[in-house]
């Protein structure tokens, strides 16, 4: 007989018992057999009564293992009346926000305000000075830093160094809203991310920058501000193709000088043409008054 996880042994001692308990049937006829057999003899019947106090006494309690594993993603329903008591026992919190509040009132409607970070001193001074380098620049570029060791960066700020431009190192986004917060140059601050580089010049040399810049694999060209004017990389190539300022200014003056000159001569054609004239006319008397002197 099994009952949960125990499970009832009887301890045979007697055959008598173990007989008894093989078939019901069999053990009721046996039983009411030497029913009949005691009362006839009572030394009989005291040794019955001794063996059937030893199998009443003998049953025992052993705790065994259940062999079944508890299901634990998938557990067995509980009874339909434990169901109900836990249903009926189930605590019931009460609304989150009070009816007689606004609905963004409540505490669970709460929003953790996170403290004020203080400006690091050294990140303000950082960025005083690049806010400094790039107001005093008519050229900036801004580039997007692939993976690169500290030896090629070491060999582009030479290369840029020596071209006359200044390479500017990673900042971080904090060092950067102080140098173009509040100023001329604060939409550059969505370009201004952990892996984006800068470049200055005082003057506009886009197209001798861009020519360094394919010798340079590791930084991509992602926009830049020209004459305080910002553009695209399709901008900085079509500008790198225009002449120099110089060229564009000697070409200006040269147009205006060839308009004046055009000018002048219209307006003192007719003078030159009576000069000449009057020229052709008197050469010939000169030639005949000297002619008679001569002779």
């Amino acid at each position: 007989m099994v009952d949960g996880r125990y499970e009832v042994k009887l301890p045979w001692k007697e055959g008598a018992a173990s007989d008894l308990m093989d078939n019901r049937e069999a053990a009721e006829a046996r039983l009411s057999g030497l029913v009949r057999k005691l009362d006839k003899e009572p030394d009989l019947r005291e040794r019955y009564n001794a063996a059937l106090r030893l199998v009443v006494r003998g049953p025992l309690l052993a705790s065994v293992r259940h062999k079944a594993r508890i299901n634990i993603q998938k557990p067995k329903l509980p009874h339909w009346e434990k169901a109900r008591f836990q249903r009926l026992t189930k605590p019931r919190l009460p609304d989150p926000v009070d009816a007689r509040l606004a609905p963004h009132a409540g505490c669970f409607h709460a929003v953790e305000v996170p403290p004020a970070r203080e400006d690091n001193p050294l990140e303000v001074l950082i960025g005083k000075q690049l806010r400094k380098t790039c107001e005093n620049s008519r050229l900036i570029i801004f580039f997007h830093r692939n993976s690169i060791t500290l030896t090629e960066v070491h060999k582009a700020w030479q290369m840029l160094k020596r071209a006359g431009f200044t390479y500017h190192k990673l900042f971080n986004n904090r060092i950067a809203g102080h140098a173009f917060s509040e100023t001329r140059l604060s939409p550059v601050l969505q370009l201004c991310r952990s892996h984006t580089a800068l470049v200055t010049c005082p003057e506009p040399r886009v197209a001798q920058l861009l020519s360094l810049q394919k010798r340079l694999p590791q930084l991509v060209v992602i926009g830049g501000v020209v004459e305080d004017r910002f553009m695209s990389v399709a901008d900085l190539e079509r500008y790198a193709q225009l002449p120099s300022v110089d060229a564009l200014r000697a070409q200006f003056c040269h147009l205006l000088s060839a308009q004046a000159a055009g000018l002048s001569a219209s307006l003192g054609h007719h003078q030159a043409a009576l000069v000449r004239s009057l020229a052709a006319y008197s050469e010939p008397a000169a030639a005949g008054r000297q002619g008679q002197e001569e002779s």
